[in-house]
């Protein structure tokens, strides 16, 4: 159990626990479209690279939503950095699906952390009403 978990009211944990789940299974659908690279023609070798430069996307969300069981906060705003960026790259904001498939999985990954360490903060330092 990492650090950010001790401790934790049922809810909080809850809360993160589905982030990560929406986090790895947005990086398993972004990672289904590097099978793509294989089609008949092409070296071997040249399909390989490709196919890990593909599935770099993928990794580097899953690298996140195992940080995020230590630092749940930083974790979160470099998600919604990444999906923001995702909507400026890919210019997902033009069109509805492609914004729900793209960008906004990763966004809302990253405000569910970041809510799930708010909420963890705040009953971690309650405030004495009664002196």
């Amino acid at each position: 159990m990492s650090v950010f978990h001790r401790k934790l009211p049922l809810v909080a944990l809850i809360i993160h626990r589905f982030a990560m789940v929406i986090g790895i299974i947005y990086a398993i659908f972004i990672s289904i479209f590097a099978v793509d690279v294989f089609r008949p023609g092409m070296f071997l070798l040249e399909e390989i690279a490709q196919f890990f430069v593909q599935l770099i996307p993928g990794v580097m969300v899953i690298v996140l939503v195992i940080w995020s069981l230590f630092k749940p906060f930083h974790a979160g705003v470099v998600l919604i950095l990444t999906g923001l960026l995702s909507i400026w790259f890919f210019s997902t904001n033009t069109k509805v699906l492609s914004f729900m498939l793209i960008s906004f999985p990763i966004i809302f990954s990253g405000l569910l952390m970041i809510i799930a360490w708010f909420i963890g903060e705040i009953t971690r330092k309650k405030p004495n009403i009664i002196p």
